[in-house]
């Protein structure tokens, strides 16, 4: 039997393929305790992979500074999502996002 794990979060993402102009998708468990969503997006920034559509079930306050931050580099360029927290969301509906 192989191996699954790999080395880093870095070289997970490399494995999946992730290029410029994707999609990158999830889904959320711990509302304001999410972590996770945070580490894959700064590690895709690291990576350089730009101009991505992030689709999540949800997006709450604790993910506004990453993903805006993403936004002003281009880094997430789209956003599909059920759900955006009070502030997350007047930030996107007063032009943060185009």
């Amino acid at each position: 039997m192989k191996n699954k794990l790999l080395p880093s979060l870095a070289e997970a993402i490399r494995q999946t393929g992730l290029t410029d102009g994707m999609t990158v998708s999830f889904h959320h468990h711990f509302r304001e305790g999410d972590c996770l969503l945070a580490q894959v997006l700064l590690e895709i920034e690291k990576l350089g992979i730009r101009d991505l559509t992030l689709s999540a079930s949800s997006l709450f306050n604790v993910h506004a500074p990453v993903v805006m931050d993403l936004i002003s580099k281009g880094v997430i360029t789209g956003i599909e999502t059920n759900y955006m927290a009070g502030g997350f969301g007047r930030e996107i509906s007063r032009g943060l996002l185009e």
